[in-house]
Parts: C-alpha cells; structure tokens; sequence
C-alpha cells in the first residue's frame, strides 16, 4: 500500500479531475446516477471504468507506468490506458466507453488513430482495491483490447511517466523479478491468467470473449468471522543437525492437521481460491511460546 495523498496535497491538475462525474452502477451494472471522482473513490462507490490493452504486429502489449501525481497507485506499471466513462456523455454502455476509452487514448498517450470500431470489448470484471489510507478503487471494469498498432504515441507527463512494450516472457519476468510494482486491476488479470488466455487468441478474439458475463475479482480482503474446527494428529520430530555443536541444536517438528471451515455464511459464490492464514503457537522446554506464520 502506497503512502497516502492527503486531500489536501492533491496535484492540482489531478484535483480538476475529482470534480468530474462517474458514472455509479450496481453489480448488474444497472446505472445508479452521477457520483463525482472524488466521492467514488473515497467511499467507495461501485463505478464504471475500463482498461485498454494495446498489442503491436509483432503481439507486443503496451504497458505504461502511472506518473508521480497519479491519486491511487501512482508510479506503478499498469495496462497500456485505464479511466472511467463520464456521467452524461458516456454512459451508453458498450459504446460509451470505447468513446471514453478513445477520449483518454488521446489525453495519456497521444493516440489519435484507435476507433471505437478498432476495440473489442473482451469483459467486465468488479474489483475492489485499496491504495492507502484516504483513496480506494472499486470499479466495474471493462476489458478493451486493440490489435495491429502501428502508429506513435506521445505520453502526457501528468498522467504517465514512462511507457514500454512487452511480449509474454517480459512481462513474466518484470512480475517474477519482483523489482517492479503493478497496478492491483492488471495484477489481477495477470494472476488469473484472463490476460494470457487473450494474448494467445489475439487473432481470434470473439472465441474468448465475455462480454455478456461478469467476473468478480479483488485484492482486498474484509474480515468476516466463521465456525473453524482445527484438529492435530500424528506429531513427529526429526533431528535435522548435531546436537554436540551448541549452534547447530535444529529440530523439525511435523504435525498433520485437519482445518474445517464453514463458508456459507459469507460467500454466495463458488470459492475459486482459500487463502489459509495459520498461526501455530507450541511450547518448548526453554521457550514457553513459540509462533509460525503460514500462508497459502
């Protein structure tokens, strides 16, 4: 999570920007009405949004990395154009945000030859997302995606500090390498392989296309309470060095474990993935209480 951007430090060309009207939606996507940039992404509120993704002839995708004044997850590599559709000019579903998306294609990059006939919407997908403290991101987004680019680019400073284009292994490599950081919406389409499978059907992408469903995805986690029964069985202990060296004493100590969880009560969909947090107290003849942390 990034240090947060108080309201009051806000970059003053960005602070024009809260004051434009997104376009609030329920999960079906049903418009709700107006909601200023500011209020839905403080509360937050459920907006409309999109995320285009570019790929050159050679199937090399445009990535850029957000600039310094970005409000959320600024100085972060991200797809190649994300924004919201606006309340009153854009809200025609479909075809208002491949306007919006053409609109701010123009404002981030200086791409002036994408048409809204050039984009295929590929999906929609809720996220909810937290950048620090103050903003946050919940959006309803729309997937995008252009083939064949040919034409040059000129990135806005205020909105993009830095551009590149990328094949699959790159891309592997720059999430892999663990040096750069990613924008939460692109990380999740990364992780769940959305944005591999349309890589490799980029000459075919009605064959992939969900464009009539929605997909639920997050990185952000609420916390709910459940009924958990945990059971040990079977402990065991391996000496793993020599205990006649006073620094080298290591033991590995096993025990199976059976986790039971109840999840009715706070999922309505199919879990797709469990992350398991454990936190496993033992004791030992000179340690009264020892902790392991576990995640999965």
């Amino acid at each position: 999570m990034s240090t947060a951007v108080s309201t009051d430090s806000v970059d003053p060309i960005q602070e024009q920007y809260l004051t434009e009207n997104c376009i609030q939606v329920d999960r079906n996507d049903e418009i709700i009405g107006p909601v200023s940039k500011r209020e839905c992404h403080m509360n937050p509120l459920l907006h409309r949004a999109f995320s285009v993704f570019i790929f050159d002839k050679e199937r090399r995708m445009l990535l850029q990395k957000r600039s310094s004044t970005k409000i959320t997850f600024p100085l972060v590599w991200t797809n190649t154009c994300c924004s919201h559709p606006l309340f009153g000019i854009e809200q025609n579903g479909v075809d208002g945000v491949k306007v919006a998306a053409k609109r701010k294609l123009l404002h981030e990059l200086g791409i002036d030859t994408v048409n809204v006939g050039d984009m295929e919407v590929m999906g929609r997908f809720i996220y909810l997302a937290r950048s620090d403290s103050i903003w946050v991101e919940h959006e309803l987004d729309y997937a995008i995606i252009v083939t064949n680019f040919d034409a040059t680019f000129k990135p806005n400073p205020e909105e993009v500090s830095e551009v590149r284009f990328v094949t699959p292994n790159e891309l592997n490599e720059m999430f892999i390498g663990g040096k750069e950081l990613f924008s939460p919406w692109f990380s999740l389409f990364y992780k769940f392989h959305w944005l591999k499978t349309w890589w490799e059907k980029l000459d075919d992408l009605k064959s992939v296309r969900e464009s009539d469903d929605m997909a639920f995805l997050t990185s952000m986690f609420a916390v709910k309470s459940v009924k958990v029964e945990i059971s040990a069985a079977n402990p065991r202990i391996r000496s793993m060095s020599d205990y006649t060296n006073e620094e080298g004493k290591s033991d590995l100590a096993m025990v199976s474990l059976n986790i039971h969880a109840d999840m009715s009560p706070i999922f309505n969909w199919n879990v797709k993935q469990l992350f398991i947090f454990l936190v496993a107290e033992y004791s030992t003849m000179k340690n009264v209480l020892n902790l392991i942390f576990f995640v999965e």
